[in-house]
């Protein structure tokens, strides 16, 4: 029932005596999409074209015409498949260009490229192979003649939805159980290191403009009641802003949090939802909303309604990205976060009394005295998610995080080490 996609954002060193620029970024991107080709050769790979609709690049030059769709060029498998709906990169694992913040040299100049690898949309045969399809892309990664790097300000991002299509009513109840975990435990899973760089590690019950409307609001002492709370929320998760005690997952603030949650509540449409989860700049926050139609184009705010009035995204192909672990060449590491997110959105796909119960029993544990357990919050919270198998690999990936090992399996200048087995 559920699908997911992720995006691993990575760096490519120049090499020595190169000279950055655009040509060369677009030679870079196809040496990378080769690399993988050779490597994981029963993958299917393509690439992001460089070139306007009439021209040809690098990437495609050399490419038979059946390779080629409009800014996409498949190198494998033998056979090219395409989708008439323009969205064929969700078939194949994507090398594309992306906005990172890379290392430059004394004079100012970038000396590494900037990529990005999406997965196609994947599901749970993913997960049956034990991940079988994504190691064989980070390794390899590892094992390139390419100079790779990350860092902590790179992101692991994955996408969620729903094979039925996403709805408001689902999103939302998604959204609910992000506000009630993002600190607590995505925050620690993210590390210390990224979660404090405001940059890149945004909290949707902070910096979202449903957090800022909540915050003028409390300013301007708004008061909350059961008759001006949303009908829905209280359904869901039964509780007024009295019940809340203020602590760290609340940002010490629990009527600004449960305002923010009223906020999000009350929004009509899977639109709103959208922008109401973005940054006062516009920016993404940690948590965001994908939107997409049922074919899966990409969809502006005046597309959101077809000519018949009805909403364009309600059951459409729509996902809710997780934006909060930064980018890891480790499989289990990537294979827990997927788990987790799909299980965040697996359970708002269920019914009002299966949420309002996990629901419930997070809050419980979010306020529980943590002296009157023998473990940490973020055990119990897994625990209540229905993921407690996941404790022994976080207790060990914590000890790394401390040890100031924010991204497993990088040498002492940040560039990826090679891979001997898998483990």
């Amino acid at each position: 029932m559920i699908t997911f996609g992720w995006e691993l954002e990575l760096i490519v060193h120049l090499q020595e005596g190169e000279s950055d620029s655009a040509g060369l970024q677009t030679v870079r991107l196809r040496e990378l999409a080769l690399s993988l080709k050779r490597q994981a050769p029963g993958l299917p790979i393509a690439a992001e074209c460089a070139h306007h609709e009439t021209s040809t690049c690098c990437i495609c030059k050399d490419a038979p015409p059946e390779f080629c769709s409009f800014a996409l060029r498949v190198f494998t498998p033998a056979t090219p498949l395409f989708t008439p709906e323009s969205n064929s990169e969700n078939l194949y694992f994507h090398v594309k260009r992306e906005m990172l913040s890379v290392p430059e040299n004394k004079f100012g100049k970038r000396i590494a490229h900037d990529f990005e690898i999406t997965s196609p949309i994947l599901d749970n045969e993913e997960f049956k192979s034990g991940f079988s399809k994504t190691w064989q892309i980070l390794s390899a990664l590892r094992n390139s003649d390419l100079s790779i790097s990350t860092h902590k300000r790179c992101g692991l991002h994955i996408h969620v939805g729903v094979k039925t299509g996403m709805t408001l009513s689902i999103a939302k109840k998604a959204v609910t159980l992000v506000m009630l975990l993002e600190q607590p435990l995505f925050a620690a899973f993210s590390s210390t290191a990224r979660a404090e760089d405001p940059t890149w590690f945004n909290y949707i019950g902070d910096k979202s403009c449903f957090a800022i409307d909540a915050e003028d609001a409390v300013r301007h002492c708004y008061s909350i009641t059961k008759d001006n709370t949303a009908a829905d929320l209280l359904k869901h998760l039964p509780i007024l802003p009295s019940q809340i005690k203020p602590a760290v997952w609340n940002h010490y603030s629990a009527y600004k949090w449960y305002l923010t949650l009223d906020y999000i509540w009350k929004i009509p449409n899977t639109w709103r939802l959208f922008t109401g989860l973005l940054t006062d700049i516009g920016r993404k926050t940690s948590l965001a909303i994908c939107t997409r139609t049922k074919d899966g184009k990409s969809v502006g705010e005046w597309d959101v309604y077809g000519c018949d009035g009805t909403d364009r995204l309600e059951r459409s192909q729509t996902t809710i990205e997780f934006r909060y672990p930064p980018m890891s060449f480790d499989t289990e590491f990537i294979k827990n976060w997927v788990e987790i997110s799909c299980r965040i959105v697996a359970i708002a796909t269920h019914d009002t009394p299966f949420f309002s119960q996990v629901a419930a029993g997070l809050l419980h544990e979010l306020q529980r005295d943590e002296k009157l357990s023998d473990l940490p919050k973020w055990a119990r919270l897994l625990i209540a998610l229905g993921l407690g198998h996941q404790i022994n690999f976080w207790t060990q990936q914590l000890r790394r995080f401390e040890a100031g090992e924010t991204i497993r399996f990088l040498d002492s200048d940040g560039f990826v080490l090679p891979s001997i087995s898998r483990k």
